[in-house]
Order: structure tokens, then sequence, then C-alpha cells
């Protein structure tokens, strides 16, 4: 078994592999073989497999390894607790590269390059003598330091490297600006809950109500003291843009039935939307202005909405007549059964047969018409 340099604080595990193959002056692929017990050509950065026996190359143990040193927590923060549970006994199990890999995609797609805090760099060096890769720098939309409140730079390293740059350390690299439209006070938020997440979960379901009671005391209230749902994905949508809510993985397309946001706002119909969704609704609803009046908006509760039989009547003459014609040209001759099933109406139909004058007319004159296989005296569509 090799041994590994025991992690820093926040560290991901990945930056713990780096930095093992540097003090034993191993390449990457060597340091991987050993370390998993067999060939591998990579490891996931952030959210690796193997734990127990990379837990004990570290000289820590598998839990701690996992909630300490991925962001598995991140991932399942705003998960139900029993689901979160098995997904934990899953990964702790076995090391499941399935479950693992999944849940780090939530992160991966997310934060395309690894990002870094200049002056955190500089007290690692200090008193250190190496810097590492933490997990706080690495979450989605996390673009400034909590602990030095600074904006954090941009590494030229995708979040899942490859051979050749996992093993470098940030102290390696060339680091640019990461510009970023929202102001510091956002941005703080959004980290702040960030981390929050990756450390402490919270309680199960008391974000569906914070949510509710905070759309309330901005204002977003109709007569009906419903929410405003569709209101604040729209708002949402302006406070961030378009362009970092895509970055996030959380773009709001208001012709959707229900928008994400307005999903988060309605405690009876909960949902599981990932992570970061929650970060920004969280950030969103302390930072958004109140909005006015909003009792003149129309409300349409939620559930299926009333239907115009008369179009949907119509409609369903429309497939009829068009089924029959294209029949009779094929010299074919048709049931009042097989009509009523080319409507799309059928169970309607039944349960509702006065909503469908038209349609019913239309039978009745089939039935007396050369092309129906059978005659029948009851002309209600009930055959």
């Amino acid at each position: 078994m090799i041994l590994l340099p025991r992690p820093y604080p926040d560290e991901v595990i990945g930056s713990v592999l780096a930095r093992g193959a540097r003090h034993l002056g191993l390449s990457w692929g060597r340091l991987l073989q050993l370390a998993a017990g067999r060939s591998v050509s990579s490891v996931p950065f952030l959210m690796p497999f193997a734990l127990e026996r990379l837990a004990r190359s570290t000289g820590t143990d598998p839990e701690s390894l996992l909630e300490q040193h991925t962001l598995f927590p991140y991932a399942v923060a705003f998960m139900p607790l029993e689901r979160r549970e098995a997904f934990k006994g899953r990964a702790l199990g076995n090391g499941d590269v399935c479950t693992l890999d999944a849940l780090g995609h939530v992160v991966l797609g997310r934060t395309p390059y690894r990002r870094v805090c200049p002056q955190c760099i500089a007290e690692d060096l200090e008193r250190r003598g190496e810097s590492y890769w933490r997990r706080a720098h690495l979450l989605p939309g996390v673009q400034v330091c909590l602990k030095h409140h600074v904006r954090l730079q941009r590494t030229g390293i995708p979040i899942q490297g490859g051979a050749a740059t996992d093993a470098l350390l940030p102290q390696d690299l060339t680091l640019s600006a990461n510009a970023s439209p929202l102001p510091t006070e956002v941005l703080e938020s959004i980290a702040f809950h960030s981390v929050s997440a990756l450390i402490r979960r919270p309680a199960e379901r008391n974000w569906l109500e914070r949510y509710w009671v905070g759309a309330f005391a901005l204002g977003y209230q109709l007569r009906t003291r419903a929410v405003a749902a569709t209101v604040i994905a729209r708002d949402l949508r302006r406070f961030y843009g378009d362009s970092f809510l895509t970055s996030m993985g959380a773009a709001v397309d208001l012709r959707q039935k229900s928008p994400w946001p307005a999903l988060l706002v309605r405690p009876r119909y909960p949902t599981r939307l990932a992570t970061p969704k929650h970060i920004l609704m969280l950030t969103f609803l302390e930072h958004a202005q109140p909005v006015a009046d909003l009792t003149h908006v129309p409300y349409r509760p939620p559930g299926p909405r009333p239907r115009d039989y008369r179009e949907v009547d119509r409609a369903a003459l429309r497939r009829m007549r068009a089924y029959l014609k294209a029949n009779v040209r094929k010299g074919r001759r048709l049931t009042v059964r097989s009509l009523i099933e080319a409507s799309g109406e059928q169970p309607c139909m039944k349960r509702f047969r006065e909503r469908f004058p038209l349609s019913l007319r239309f039978l009745k004159r089939f039935r007396r018409s050369r092309y129906a296989a059978r005659r029948l005296r009851d002309p209600r569509p009930t055959t």
C-alpha cells in the first residue's frame, strides 16, 4: 500500500494525489496505479472511487474522506434525508463508481475551469511550502474567496483535467482574471450558501418554506394569496442574466409551463432540483428588490387546465373525417368504434357524450352510410 500525504483542510482528494506524486517522485500514471491497486488511466478529481483504499493511504477513514475531501456533501445537500443516506451507503459500501460519477456531474458540468485564490496560494507557500486545490473554490458559481474577500482567478485547467494536468498544483500555474457582471455582494452570497451546503446541510424541507416566506416578503403575492411563481422565474432570470444561469446549469426557460424557479416556491409541490438551483434561489431572495403590487396578475392554479370542449369536439370531428376519407380511398369499410378511436377522444366521448354534439351527429350519419361495416340502431358512441 502506498502512503499518501495527509489531506489539508478542505483539500479535494485529487489534490492529495497530485501532492503525493510530487512527494514520492512518481509519474501520475504510476501514482494512480499504486493508489487504486490496479491499472487505471484516470480518477475523478472531485468524486473519487476506492474510498477505503485511499483512506488507508492517507491515514483517514472513508467517511471523513468522503465528507471532508470530496464534493459529495454539496451534491446531496438538498436531497431528502433517506436519499442522501442511500447515496452515502452506496459510496462507502463499495466505492460505487457510477454513483460518484453521477453525483460529480452535478458539479463537473457547471465548473468548466479550476479557480484559485492568489492570497490563499501565497499563504500556503509561506506556511506549508506548497499550495493545494480547495473544494470551496471549485463549487459551481463560486467566484469569491470567503476568507480573503477577493475575486478568485481562473486557471487554464479543466475541472476534470487529464494525465498532463492533474498532477499540477495551483502554484505551478499562470492565472487570469475571472470577470463577472454580478455585484460582489451577490457573488459573496453565492459563495456563502455554496460553502454552507458543502459543510452543513440544510434541515430537510425547511428550505421549501424558506423560499415561500421569502417570496411573500418581497411582495410576490397574488390577490388569492398564492405566490406569483412565474413572475419570480422571470425576475430571477433578469437578476442573474442568461449567461450566468447557463454557466450554472440553471437556464430559465419561460416558455415552460413551470420553470424551475416556479417549482421551488410551491411548497405543496416539492421537486428534486440540483444544488446550484437552490443556491441561486437563496441568493435571489436575499438581494432582489421588493416588487410592486401584483394583485392584478391573473392566477391560474397548478393542476389540469379546463378544456374548451367546443374546440375539442371540432378537433375530434376533423380527425374522424380525415380517417374516414383515407380509408374510403382504399375501399375499406369502418366501424363506429374505429372512428371514435381515431378521434383521440374515446374516453371523453364515453363519459361526456353531451359535450360532443358535432361528433355524435357525424357518427349518426355514418351509421346510415354505405361505408359503415354494420348498421346500429343505437347512435351512441359506446360500441
